[in-house]
């Protein structure tokens, strides 16, 4: 039987090279910068968040839900625009139908109150102008006051009003001025059918 030759092999080497080492280094930094900016972005996140004021974000949805409805208004005469101190109304198309839209501040409980009422139910009414239709809490703010806005073609520029009738037709703007929470808020809201 022949005699078979053992070869001795190299002791196998068991640490990283510099290279290897390197590259494993590279690539944990990445991941750790990585780590660090959501970290980083996601406090800033929860910080913001938590120093939003929800009744105010709240309070000018509202805010702006009413200025869109203003900006959707038609011209119908039976309803007409009517303004006061603290009360507005003007016509708008709800659905298939048209209503008059109502918003009327209470200084007593310092709440802003909307009211729909439909046009039918308005000529059917014609008699009774006294009556009082059912509203809506819709705002609790602390004041609320309400300019009226016609353009004088002579002046060219837009003149103040306290209150607004029928008679007048549309009024060109209203500004809405507005105390929530101690912090004032005027709004001008020009209407695009005057």
């Amino acid at each position: 039987m022949p005699h078979i030759l053992k070869i001795k092999r190299p002791p196998r080497r068991t640490a990283f090279t510099l290279i290897e080492l390197v590259v494993a280094a590279t690539i944990f930094s990445f991941v750790a910068a990585a780590i660090g900016a959501s970290l980083y972005s996601g406090i800033k996140i929860w910080n913001r968040a938590k120093n939003v004021d929800f009744a105010k974000a709240n309070f000018l949805l509202d805010l702006d839900l009413m200025v869109q409805e203003l900006y959707q208004c038609v011209d119908i005469a039976q309803i007409g625009f009517e303004g006061k101190a603290q009360e507005f109304s003007f016509p708008f198309v709800s659905g298939n139908s048209v209503v008059k839209i109502i918003y009327k501040f209470n200084p007593a409980d310092k709440i802003l109150y909307k009211s729909k009422i439909d046009l039918k139910q308005i000529l059917a009414d014609k008699d009774d102008k006294g009556k009082v239709y059912p509203s809506e809490k819709f705002l609790s703010v602390d004041d609320i006051s309400i300019a009226y806005f016609s353009y004088d073609k002579e002046k060219k520029k837009y003149v103040e009003q306290d209150a607004w009738t029928k008679d007048k037709g549309i009024f060109g703007a209203l500004e809405l001025r507005v105390t929530f929470k101690n912090e004032k808020f005027t709004k001008k809201i020009f209407i695009p059918i005057s």
